[in-house]
């Protein structure tokens, strides 16, 4: 069985980069609900990286984001108050 371990913002920011070891480029190591961080970290447009990940955390959760900031209302499941 493959031993599953978290990760910490240095190696994400490594992979985010393409600063990354072999591991990195064979899918060896990716962060959890990994699609939607890449997504997020290629985005160049709208909200920041951290509101897209806690959007995308409420979304899983099936729950939808309520925020101030019109940029990121833009966001799939999220709502401007």
């Amino acid at each position: 069985m493959i031993k599953r371990c978290g990760i910490d913002t240095s190696i994400l920011a490594r992979l985010a980069t393409g600063a990354s070891e072999d591991g990195f480029k064979r899918g060896m190591v990716s962060p959890l609900n990994g699609r939607p961080v890449f997504e997020a970290l290629a985005a160049e447009r709208g909200c920041g990286l951290l509101d897209r990940r806690i959007a995308g955390d409420y979304r899983r959760a099936e729950l939808i984001t309520l925020t101030l900031d019109r940029r990121m209302a833009s966001l799939l499941d999220v709502q401007a108050l």
